[in-house]
């Protein structure tokens, strides 16, 4: 072999090594001196690539299995001739098996264990857990080079400190985080504002299949946890999330940028948590399609409101499954949009009542299909709205089917609206109660409103009468969006406590203006 083709080899080796062994600080390769002494120059390629040894401050080349056992140096990552990744755990008493754990004999003792190539750790960069010291810097530096590369990073048992946002910058690949024990947690208590531990930032429009596992979030009342900014196909599951303004956040941050079909699973979200999912929007558009909570999630109520949706925020075909336990006045929704757009999601909910009252909807509308369980009394519907099924009309409304409402409203005026809903017939069991007064009906609506007319009210039997206050008995109509109305004059002047509770089901379906209906 001539002494060109002898530096030729060297820098296709050098090369195909730095494509198989990550060079995270990108230091200068030294090539050892004592490789192959320059006379002999005849020995085969394979044979001067099994005897290169590469040096470069982190990762060294070794012959193979053997030469690692035997290795007695400073390093604590080396790579085989065959590209295995091997990290060197000086605690470990794992049995070797000479295929993935490899007896550490030239360090006296602890395991060589090995790491797929795909796999980095923050460890790696420099991150220490439990001494107190900051790893942002070095969990940044992970990140960057998992998501760029599309590698798995893992992080080891312990508590890392972290004092400023961790970012996945944009692109179409999410990232995957892992936990490689049974107790990481992220601390960001020193965080400033409303910022996130994490921000995964998008690449709308594809799927990413990426997933966040194992890891407790640990902010402040003003921090988020996990925040998705346009990613769409995020997963964050098995994670803890303890003292944070909102667990996981939705936000449609930059122009034209949507968030769709990312999930929490098996979660568990700490009442010091105020808000365990929030959706945001910014300057992106309003869709949040299929972004929501799947499989089993436990909500331990924090006096405001488990799910919160901003102004202007749609999400629709979103899942919604978690166990709940409340023990103090709550909400399980706070919906602050007051779009036409009406978010409704799907699953399975169970709540486990300990104190004071929880309201399933607040503020606007919600609709929701799937079950809802209570153990113990004190859950009220408040604006959620239980149906069979939905479907989303070309502007934007939301057609409910098989729709069903219990409702409490306060009567303090002479005309109250009972329920805003438009576009179907309902049959409602009315009560309106008060100090000496009692009124009970079962009405049939036809409450079209709109392109419709008013619609009707048919009383189908009023099942009690009692009035000795005076105050005469209800009407009812149908206003002009086609909402049931309640009318009494004396109601204005009442001061009887007076209350409607009101059960009402479709029991026809036709859409808003266009009858019959052609869904389903």
């Amino acid at each position: 072999m001539t002494m060109k083709k002898t530096v030729i080899l060297l820098l296709l080796v050098s090369r195909a090594l730095q494509a198989q062994v990550p060079n995270y600080n990108v230091p200068k390769s030294i090539v050892n001196q004592k490789v192959l002494p320059q006379k002999d120059q005849k020995k085969s390629s394979q044979a001067l690539a099994e005897a290169l040894l590469i040096v470069n401050d982190r990762i060294i080349l070794v012959r193979g299995v053997s030469e690692l056992q035997t290795y007695s140096g400073p390093a604590t990552q080396l790579s085989t001739i065959d590209g295995r990744f091997w990290t060197y755990e000086a605690s470990s008493n794992t049995p070797p098996n000479n295929g993935t754990v490899i007896l550490a004999s030239g360090k006296g003792k602890g395991r060589w264990v090995y790491k797929p190539k795909d796999t980095i750790s923050v460890t790696d960069f420099g991150a220490s857990p439990n001494d107190g010291t900051d790893d942002h810097v070095a969990i940044q530096q992970a990140i960057n080079y998992a998501s760029k590369n599309n590698f798995t990073l893992t992080i080891p048992d312990g508590l890392y400190k972290i004092s400023s946002p961790l970012i996945k910058t944009e692109s179409f690949l999410g990232i995957n985080i892992r936990s490689a024990g049974n107790n990481t947690i992220f601390d960001y208590s020193s965080i400033k504002g409303s910022q996130a531990c994490i921000k995964i930032i998008g690449g709308s429009g594809k799927i990413c299949q990426a997933s966040i596992s194992g890891i407790t979030f640990r902010g402040n009342r003003n921090t988020t946890g996990i925040e998705i900014a346009g990613q769409c196909g995020q997963t964050i599951t098995h994670c803890n999330f303890e003292t944070n303004f909102t667990g996981i956040l939705f936000h449609n941050e930059a122009t034209n940028t949507f968030s769709e079909w990312n999930t929490g699973s098996f979660c568990s979200f700490a009442s010091s948590c105020r808000y365990a999912i929030s959706y945001k929007r910014t300057k992106g558009n309003n869709s949040f399609h299929g972004s929501g909570l799947v499989g089993v999630n436990y909500i331990n109520a924090s006096g405001e409101a488990a799910v919160l949706i901003g102004e202007d925020c749609f999400p629709y075909n979103a899942p919604l499954n978690a166990q709940v336990w409340f023990k103090q006045n709550s909400a399980f929704i706070e919906n602050n949009s007051k779009s036409a757009a009406v978010p409704y999601f799907n699953g399975n909910i169970t709540f486990e009542h300990f104190g004071g009252n929880l309201t399933l909807a607040t503020k606007n509308k919600v609709f929701f299909t799937g079950g809802i369980q209570a153990l113990g009394d004190f859950v009220t519907s408040g604006l959620l709205y239980q149906c069979d099924a939905l479907v989303i009309n070309q502007n934007n409304s939301t057609t409910p089917y098989g729709l069903r409402w219990n409702g409490q409203i306060d009567i303090k005026s002479s005309s109250t609206v009972l329920s805003d809903l438009n576009g179907a017939i309902y049959q409602v069991a009315l009560t309106i109660i008060g100090d000496n007064y009692d009124y009970r009906y079962i009405l049939i609506i036809d409450s079209s409103g709109g392109n419709n007319g008013k619609g009707s009210v048919t009383i189908l039997a009023t099942t009690k009468e009692f009035n000795s206050i005076g105050y005469g008995k209800p009407t009812f109509n149908i206003d002009s969006f086609g909402r049931l109305t309640v009318t009494n004059p004396n109601y204005a002047s009442s001061s009887k406590n007076l209350k409607a509770y009101i059960t009402l089901r479709q029991i026809a379906d036709y859409y808003y203006g266009n009858y019959p209906a052609k869904s389903f």
